[in-house]
């Protein structure tokens, strides 16, 4: 049977669960602190992905949502506000190498709206609004506060602030949208 592996990158935990193509109900779940001593963010994630996957299954590939901005294009991190090991780092080319599936990352917020859209409340609406909000209890209302929107207007995909049509990677193409 063919997989898929969903991965959240947080800046305490992180999780990954394996599913069926067919199913939104998790196969496998695992859930693992994003720090550790003696050991990096990547390794982290890395175990944590070998860690779910299936020993008899074929996986299709992996997905992985994770917090600030990303470049579709070179598929990495461009700033993660809480993990900033991350930032820069060709995370999906090290999977995809590791793990030799095809590997594809996202603003964890934009894949939230996606997922809403594709299988939640949003499902069969052509207007889409889609928001998160983060506050850090010390601060707000004056720093730290983290706001994302996704949208879907009358079949122009936008996710964050950059159109998808417009970026250059497969989730943006329409394909699976």
């Amino acid at each position: 049977m063919t997989t898929h592996i969903a991965v959240d990158i947080g800046g305490t935990r992180m999780r990954a669960a394996t599913y069926r193509l067919d199913s939104l109900t998790p196969i496998k779940i695992e859930r693992i602190k994003t720090r550790k001593k003696g050991s990096t963010p990547q390794e982290r994630l890395e175990k944590l992905i070998a860690s779910v996957w299936p020993e008899d299954d074929e996986v299709a590939a992996i997905g992985i949502a994770v917090p600030g901005p990303v470049n579709c294009t070179t598929q990495t991190i461009e700033k993660a506000p809480n993990v900033p090991e991350l930032s820069g780092l060709p995370i999906s080319q090290m999977l995809q190498e590791r793990f030799s599936v095809p590997t594809y990352l996202g603003n964890d917020a934009n894949l939230a709206a996606l997922g809403e859209w594709k299988f939640g409340a949003g499902r069969g609406h052509h207007y889409m609004i889609y928001l998160t909000a983060r506050f850090r209890r010390r601060t707000w209302p004056y720093h730290g506060t983290t706001r994302w929107a996704g949208l879907r207007l009358r079949g122009a995909r936008s996710l964050g602030n950059r159109s998808i049509r417009d970026c250059d990677c497969q989730m943006g193409r329409g394909r699976n949208f």
